[in-house]
């Protein structure tokens, strides 16, 4: 509740640094599986 006081949009400001996080992660794993199930990945 005082962070609400002190900053309105830190709940939002929050959420879309969250969002950004789980998108750079999820781009992350998908290099990772590409590099290693793909048509010229390492595991086969």
């Amino acid at each position: 509740m005082s962070l609400r006081v002190l900053n309105p949009n830190a709940e939002v400001l929050n959420k879309s640094a969250a969002l950004h996080m789980n998108i750079n992660a999820a781009k992350g794993l998908q290099d990772v599986l590409k590099t290693n199930l793909g048509p010229k990945g390492t595991i086969k």
